[in-house]
């Protein structure tokens, strides 16, 4: 760890719109490290309308100070496309690195969710997940890449196969 870093975190992501407040970085994982002030990681703004704004965020980590892991609290946060809270929930830390599933409502069309501590710990986040139950037939759309065309042809390279359920358009 060198030191506390604020900022867009684009470089560090694939896609892009993640921020963090007060975190650094440990062997592929993001870490609050509060500094005496809050520090947050915020997902970017997404549409989280479905299912009536109900959102489920999976989060693996754990609270660790001095050589040794310990228990504690983060804050989990929905907020707004105008940055306010819209639901909350304070999920308790047990020593070690566990999976914790927090349930939140009040989804909007612009929504992000917010990891908040402001403890004397570090918190690891190893992963992250926004999980959202979708109406059966609804198509998502993801941009991929953005490539200049060279020439009269462009070469793409896909990891998830063309099915049933997965397209391409260019």
């Amino acid at each position: 760890e060198y030191g506390s870093i604020d900022g867009n975190l684009d470089d560090y992501t694939k896609a892009p719109g993640w921020y963090g407040d007060s975190h650094a970085f440990a062997k592929g994982m993001i870490v609050l490290s509060p500094w005496s002030a809050k520090a947050t990681l915020t997902t970017p703004f997404i549409d989280l309308t479905n299912n009536g704004g109900q959102v489920q965020v999976k989060l693996n980590m754990a609270s660790y100070f001095l050589g040794k892991y310990a228990t504690d609290s983060v804050t989990v946060y929905l907020v707004n496309g105008e940055d306010v809270a819209v639901d909350s929930v304070q999920q308790v830390l047990t020593e070690g690195f566990s999976e914790y599933t927090i349930n939140l409502k009040n989804g909007t069309n612009l929504s992000a969710v917010r990891v908040s501590y402001n403890g004397v710990n570090k918190i690891f986040i190893e992963d992250m997940k926004v999980i959202q139950v979708v109406p059966a037939g609804y198509e998502l759309e993801e941009l991929i890449e953005t490539l200049p065309a060279r020439d009269t042809h462009l070469d793409v390279t896909v990891t998830e196969p063309m099915s049933d359920v997965v397209s391409y358009a260019y």
